[in-house]
């Protein structure tokens, strides 16, 4: 019998709780999952002063007049950075930061490489968003500052002096 006033012993503690930087994470790998890349799916959120202000998942784009489920070797994959960025008002990225997730379809496991390509890279850069998250493990990550003073040089991203 629970009384009023009694604590809920199997509430979580403060201690307990996700960082925000795996909180936001955590809901790009949920948009991740609406993804119908056979590839390689993944999920991309754009935060600004801790509001979402959009997300993003890759899917492959069907030729006009090909039935759904079908004809999929000749669909090409939007990614995920670009589906958030598209649409999206400018001066809502503006300093933004943009949290990214992938998963290998055929083993299940996270990308731990998980990086935008080069064309997503230039529109992160050109929306104004100022920060990029991408997880490597259940509850690691990289942080990468990006900016029009930045060039992607291999695989990684390096400031242009």
């Amino acid at each position: 019998m629970v009384h009023f006033g009694q604590m809920n012993m199997n509430r979580r503690r403060d201690t307990d709780r996700i960082d925000k930087i795996n909180y936001y994470l955590d809901i790009a790998q949920t948009v991740m999952e609406h993804s119908n890349c056979l590839h390689r799916s993944a999920g991309a959120i754009i935060v600004q002063d801790d509001v979402i202000v959009s997300t993003g998942y890759s899917h492959m784009a069907r030729q006009d007049g090909a039935p759904r489920g079908e004809c999929y070797e000749h669909c090409r994959v939007v990614h995920a950075e670009a589906t958030a960025i598209t649409g999206t008002p400018r001066e809502l990225m503006l300093g933004a930061t943009l949290y990214l997730v992938g998963r290998e379809i055929q083993t299940g496991e996270l990308l731990t490489d998980m990086w935008p390509c080069t064309k997503c890279l230039r529109h992160i850069i050109r929306a104004g968003i100022v920060r990029l998250v991408s997880r490597i493990s259940p509850k690691d990550y990289n942080t990468v500052y990006v900016g029009p003073d930045c060039t992607k040089k291999g695989d990684s991203l390096i400031k242009v002096e």
